[in-house]
């Protein structure tokens, strides 16, 4: 038997590509976590270089003042924006498209996923008004003793929030597709996103629990102090 006998072997099932083409308004919606997300990680790049100049002893802080006045704020802005904002945002926006692409059907309640992204681009212009002013110079771990100003952490606050958001309609729209499809496996690259969202929302149920009974309180003069 030669090379040429040997029947072809059929091409395996594409599952990704189930043949759902997204429509022009949800390719929109999946662009605008991602725009906000690169944009975050441009701008907070751009501290890097500087906080590795700071440290051969050449300071370029200066040139940005009044805008930025010091190491410890740019390297804040750079953590948040690197570290916070640019993986919230690319997650949700990554994992909306996964769950619409792989179950091959619209976000069975896409107003919930809209109310989620303005809340985390509220948060984020929230979160900025004490960055740029240097009232917010925490660094993006944002531990006490260093305090912010309150719009810092409210600011942090809707970002999160705003991702639970998301996550509750990621969660409706895998249960409306369960629903209709009874005995079927759920596509792994949408029950992959959804679970991600999942851990998600329980790994940052501690930095919502901290900010709004300690971090917000003390911010705002309620307690004096964040040690129990």
């Amino acid at each position: 038997m030669t090379a040429t006998d040997i029947p072809a072997s059929p091409t395996p099932e594409r599952r990704w590509d189930n043949g759902y083409e997204l429509t022009r308004e949800e390719k929109r919606f999946v662009a605008g976590h991602v725009y906000v997300a690169i944009a975050a990680l441009t701008v907070g790049s751009l501290f890097g270089p500087l906080q590795s100049f700071e440290y051969s002893g050449i300071d370029f802080y200066g040139l940005l003042d009044p805008v930025i006045k010091s190491y410890y704020q740019g390297l804040t802005i750079h953590g948040v924006l690197n570290a916070l904002v640019w993986t919230t945002f690319f997650i949700v926006g990554f994992t909306t498209l996964a769950v619409i692409k792989g179950l091959g059907r619209p976000l069975s309640h896409p107003t919930i996923n809209k109310v989620g992204f303005w809340t985390m681009v509220v948060g984020l212009l929230t979160t900025a008004v004490p960055l740029l002013t240097n009232t917010a110079t925490v660094l993006y771990t944002f531990y006490a003793p260093l305090e912010a100003n309150w719009a810092f952490y409210v600011g942090l606050v809707l970002v999160v929030v705003g991702s639970w958001i998301s996550g509750l309609g990621f969660y409706l729209t895998l249960g409306a597709w369960r629903k209709d499809n009874p005995g079927r496996r759920s596509p792994f690259i949408a029950m992959a996103g959804v679970v991600n969202a999942a851990m998600w929302q329980i790994a940052t149920l501690g930095v919502a629990a901290s900010i709004l009974s300690m971090l917000l309180p003390w911010s705002v003069g309620l307690i004096d102090a964040t040690d129990p």
